[in-house]
């Protein structure tokens, strides 16, 4: 089973962590072995945007607001190379 998550942000941000968490059983030689497979990762969704996501019955996902970007301060002013 498949389940369609969609992450719709306004005005900032968001962080997406996916994590897949797999495990099984092989044979091999004769000998059961059991096995495990774990993978994280992270996505930002841009303000303004929207993106899909799916979970699964090995695939979970963690959602963070992320602050708004504050814009870099203007730079100052050229005095037309006056010194005093």
């Amino acid at each position: 089973m498949t389940t369609k998550v969609t992450i719709a942000t306004v005005d900032w941000p968001a962080r997406v962590t996916i994590t897949d968490d797999v495990s099984g059983e092989q044979t091999v030689g004769g000998v059961e072995q059991q096995w495990r497979s774990t993978t994280m990762y992270t996505q930002e969704v841009a303000p303004n945007t929207s993106q899909d996501f799916y979970i699964t019955g090995t695939r979970s996902l963690r959602f963070e607001e992320m602050p708004a970007e504050t814009p870099a301060p203007a730079p100052p002013a050229d005095d037309g190379g006056v010194t005093t």
